[in-house]
């Protein structure tokens, strides 16, 4: 799997970066560790600083876009801190229904 992660207007920190990675990716992987489509799967993700003038509410994105030979899923999250967004995005991905995934 290909794993792609961008900031906009975020710089990305190394311990950013592993919390997106124990976050997110590792959900992904438990998901999809044995799916043929492993291999060819693209897993892009943003995290989002969304305003340049607001400093209170949900301001703050991760969208994550995975793409599989047969399907894409798309999802963004909206919360009050990066980590809280991070989160919420797990709790979507951890679900098989969502990504509609099956055991081969």
């Amino acid at each position: 799997m290909k794993v792609v992660v961008q900031g906009v207007n975020v710089t990305l920190t190394p311990s950013l970066r592993r919390y997106v990675d124990e976050k997110l990716v590792s959900s992904v992987e438990r998901l999809l560790g044995r799916h043929p489509a492993y291999q060819a799967a693209i897993l892009d993700l943003e995290l989002i600083y969304g305003s340049r003038h607001h400093k209170k509410g949900k301001i703050w994105e991760a969208v994550v876009n995975l793409r599989l030979p047969q399907t894409q899923f798309w999802h963004k999250a909206l919360a009050e801190g990066m980590h809280a967004a991070i989160d919420e995005l797990e709790d979507v991905l951890d679900a098989p229904v969502a990504l509609g995934a099956r055991d081969p």
